[in-house]
């Protein structure tokens, strides 16, 4: 699989030999413990059938993250603010987080 939101954006490439492939016949027997797996270290596994790669299993925190992902690189409004931003910070155009707190009235205990 090929990630690439822009022309400007890096592409990102995903191997299967990055993800624990399992059989099909595994995971079906193995399912709960996948599960914990993925949940607890946001990896992915990829399911075969006969030697082929037909599903991904992944935690629901990682597949909402991808979706996040996704929808901020869908958004022009959004890349144009954060290409903005970056380079505010490559000038030094930045703030303390003392400074912040104080502008917005926050330094006050």
């Amino acid at each position: 699989m090929l990630v690439s939101a822009t022309a400007e954006w890096r592409r990102i490439l995903y191997t299967y030999a990055m993800a624990k492939t399992v059989p099909f016949t595994v995971a079906r027997a193995t399912l709960s413990d996948l599960l914990d797996e993925v949940h607890a270290s946001r990896d992915h596994v990829v399911i075969t059938r006969n030697g082929r790669p037909v599903a991904l299993l992944m935690s629901l925190d990682e597949y909402e993250s991808l979706q996040e992902t996704i929808d901020v690189l869908s958004d022009e409004d959004t890349l144009a603010a954060l290409r903005e931003s970056e380079e505010d910070v490559k000038a030094g155009r930045t703030y303390s987080w003392d400074e912040v707190k104080r502008e917005l009235g926050l330094d006050k205990a």
